[in-house]
């Protein structure tokens, strides 16, 4: 039997193949709708892994929906360093339509002066959404980087300013689902 269990889900950006383990969620992935292949469609493996994709797919759709605000699902932080999963754990902790530099960041870990590092460990973060780093930008208040694009990383920053309420890119009554217009497939990996 397998150790975990893997679940598709279509979210706004396009699919998404979440996997799990016993202990928690432990990969999240946006891909290309040719390269959902069958196999990923279900949730197999043990009955606790299915349980987090299948909670996980559900906070996702409530995230995009403007629902959730914060992801309450266990993680699998497995395999990473401690400076990673204090980098990680602090990244989970950005308020939502919030940002933070990568500096900043790296203060909250104890690090002062890791920003590059903190940068690192956010170019490799398994579980982007769940734990946000799209909410962590360069120190000039530029988007700095994001594995699936800048696109995809402004997007989910005005969604949540949005949702929250920010005048400022709320603007004339837009709704969340016109922030997707025009994203296409360009920031998939």
């Amino acid at each position: 039997m397998r150790e975990h269990a893997i679940l598709t889900v279509e979210l706004p950006p396009g699919p998404c193949v979440l996997m799990a383990t016993r202990s928690g969620l432990a990969s999240v992935r946006l891909v290309a709708r040719e390269a959902v292949a069958a196999e990923l469609q279900g949730a197999g493996g043990p009955a606790e892994a299915r349980a987090i994709v299948q909670e996980a797919a559900e906070q996702l759709r409530a995230y995009f929906g403007g629902r959730r605000r914060r992801f309450e699902i266990p993680v699998d932080l497995a395999g990473g360093t401690a400076f990673q999963e204090r980098v990680l754990r602090a990244c989970a902790e950005v308020p939502y339509g919030e940002t933070v530099s990568y500096g900043e960041l790296a203060r909250r870990c104890g690090q002062p002066g890791a920003a590059r590092a903190v940068g690192q460990v956010m170019a490799t973060n398994r579980l982007p959404l769940v734990v946000p780093c799209h909410r962590v930008i360069a120190a000039g208040g530029g988007l700095g980087g994001y594995g699936y694009g800048t696109a995809l990383k402004e997007a989910l920053l005005a969604m949540e300013r949005q949702q929250a309420g920010w005048a400022e890119v709320a603007g004339q009554g837009a709704d969340s689902a016109s922030v997707w217009a025009g994203l296409g497939a360009t920031f998939r990996r």
